[in-house]
């Protein structure tokens, strides 16, 4: 991640989301991060993602149940 701070919260999502091959949103993800023993806030989970999402690793896009769902690119 050139040029971003390399924090554990952001780490364990990018590792996230490149293990998933669908898009997920910030809740589901979170839920997995914290099942898997990580202590991340969901608003940590936002944060990050929006980070990565301004940096251009992550794909944004709103679902068809209205939410928006992340992919790494």
């Amino acid at each position: 991640m050139k040029g971003l701070r390399n924090i554990p919260q952001r780490y364990w999502v990018v590792t996230a989301l490149k293990k998933d091959t669908k898009a997920t949103d910030a809740t589901q993800l979170w839920g997995y991060l914290k099942s898997i023993g990580y202590k991340i806030s969901l608003t940590s989970a936002y944060s990050s993602l929006d980070v990565l999402l301004k940096a251009g690793l992550v794909l944004r896009t709103l679902s068809s149940s209205k939410k928006y769902v992340y992919q790494i690119k």
